[in-house]
């Protein structure tokens, strides 16, 4: 899989492209479009946020335009195992890990909870141009479209989100992501997504 990365300030929006390989499926959503540009964002937390929009379909080499840590390239290889995967290029050491200060909850719905900050990624086509507070972020993006892709697995109902809030992290200085338990239950292997996310200096949480 080959991933492409752009962001426009002009037009403040980025995006994610998966071209697929020779083993790899073809996404049937290709493209994960944010509706902000991005300012900050290593190729680690780049290489993150791309397996975690498109990993049902990677098998074989993922290519990146920038060198990532083999730190982050193993964890990748967990999340995809039993498929065979081999990230390039690769970094001969491993990169500062940029490190955030806020813990702030993923959310579908923009609505500010008190003593909570949240990130809502809302649905593109109910929402134009991000909205940036403290407390209350609100990014348009399709991450919902690429959710709801397939409902049977839990991971698979918020890998989008996930995706465009690792994105954004850098920007705007999250540390730890955290989900609601009623609505992620059965989120499956938690610990090899908990350690894909500590790989780039992020935490994963839940909350009930």
């Amino acid at each position: 899989m080959k991933i492409s990365f752009s962001t426009n300030k002009d037009t403040n929006e980025s995006s994610l492209v998966a071209t697929p390989g020779e083993l790899d499926g073809f996404p049937a959503i290709p493209k994960l479009h944010i509706g902000k540009s991005i300012a900050n964002l290593s190729a680690d937390r780049l290489a993150v946020a791309s397996v975690l929009a498109f990993r049902r379909y990677i098998s074989g080499q993922i290519v990146f335009d920038e060198k990532i840590s083999s730190l982050t390239a193993e964890a990748i290889s967990k999340v995809l195992f039993p498929r065979w995967s081999h990230c390039s290029p690769l970094h001969p050491a491993n990169l500062p890990i940029p490190r955030g200060s806020r813990t702030v909850t993923l959310s579908g719905l923009p609505v500010l909870e008190q003593g909570r900050a949240t990130l809502a990624i809302v649905g593109s086509d109910d929402f134009s141009g991000p909205t940036i507070s403290d407390q209350l972020s609100i990014i348009p993006s399709n991450a919902w479209s690429i959710d709801r892709l397939d409902q049977h697995i839990s991971i698979d109902q918020v890998c989008g989100r996930l995706s465009a809030a690792v994105l954004l992290a850098e920007d705007l200085d999250i540390a730890i992501l955290r989900l609601d338990r009623n609505e992620f239950s059965t989120f499956e292997d938690y610990d090899v997504y908990e350690e894909l996310l500590g790989a780039v200096g992020m935490g994963l949480e839940f909350y009930a």
